[in-house]
């Protein structure tokens, strides 16, 4: 199957060699993501007291931004990374269904939309997805991981074992990143 010719949302596993490995561009930019996304990591648990203390929804607009960036690749990390033949969209609704619990929580609890309680829950949903994402990006760079990033872990993990593992397109930009690669290579 090929890259623009699938359901994005769905995971479709490959078979292990079916995926071109990246080059060294595709490589590099793994890393700068994984670089990224764990900084972004040390950066929320050095702010973690004051996350998980604030008694009113936070105002700060990096915070927005990061959290609906992290609420749209969270379902790919949990079907993708941990190879779930699932959906898109039951794993999305039932993020904004425990969102929206936390927050009914809150109200009752403390008279607010956020309250320590959705601080907790986010700060944890948080630190798991872009940590999972920044291992996995920093991995999927050393192992040279075809497709996905994701699949960096399973692929780490089946080398110890010495199994076969699956691969997984990349829903992401990762995918248009190795094409482009791939096609400078062919013009050279």
């Amino acid at each position: 199957m090929q890259p623009g010719n699938r359901d994005k949302a769905q995971t479709q596993f490959e078979t292990q060699g079916t995926l071109p490995k990246p080059g060294s561009i595709g490589r590099f930019v793994r890393l700068g993501w994984g670089v990224f996304l764990l900084w972004s990591f040390v950066n929320v648990v050095q702010q973690w007291q004051t996350l998980v203390s604030l008694e009113t929804l936070p105002h700060w607009s990096f915070l927005v931004i990061a959290l609906f960036t992290a609420s749209k690749v969270f379902p790919y990390v949990i079907t993708i990374g941990l190879g779930f033949n699932s959906y898109y969209k039951p794993l999305s609704y039932g993020l904004i269904v425990m969102n929206l619990v936390g927050t009914g929580l809150s109200w009752l609890m403390a008279g607010n939309l956020w309250s320590p309680l959705m601080g907790w829950f986010v700060g944890i949903w948080f630190l798991y997805t872009i940590g999972h994402l920044g291992v996995s990006f920093l991995l999927s760079s050393v192992l040279s991981t075809p497709g996905c990033e994701m699949r960096s872990i399973p692929q780490l993990w089946s080398i110890l074992m010495h199994q076969e593992t699956k691969e997984h397109f990349c829903p992401g930009h990762i995918d248009a990143v190795d094409r482009w690669e791939m096609n400078l290579k062919k013009k050279s």
